[in-house]
């Protein structure tokens, strides 16, 4: 049980990982940034949003399937 909160707490800081990211790079004024491969990935701001949020979708689901198998064995499932 404990390998499934561990899971979860990582994905959950995946997710804030991936929306820290989103803010990040998309508030960031382009002449602030030094980076090459940071100003390659603004050029295209949906494709970044795009791979962002379909990232975090993706994660979120994942913590969404380990919860519930947490909280289905916790408490069962109510048969």
């Amino acid at each position: 049980m404990i390998v499934y909160w561990l899971i979860f707490i990582i994905l959950l800081l995946l997710s804030a990982a991936f929306s820290g990211s989103e803010t990040a790079l998309l508030s960031v004024p382009r002449y602030k940034m030094h980076s090459k491969q940071l100003k390659q990935l603004i050029k295209k701001p949906h494709v970044l949003i795009i791979s962002l949020i379909i990232g975090n979708e993706f994660v979120n689901i994942a913590a969404t399937i380990i919860f519930t198998t947490i909280f289905i064995s916790y408490f069962g499932t109510g048969h």
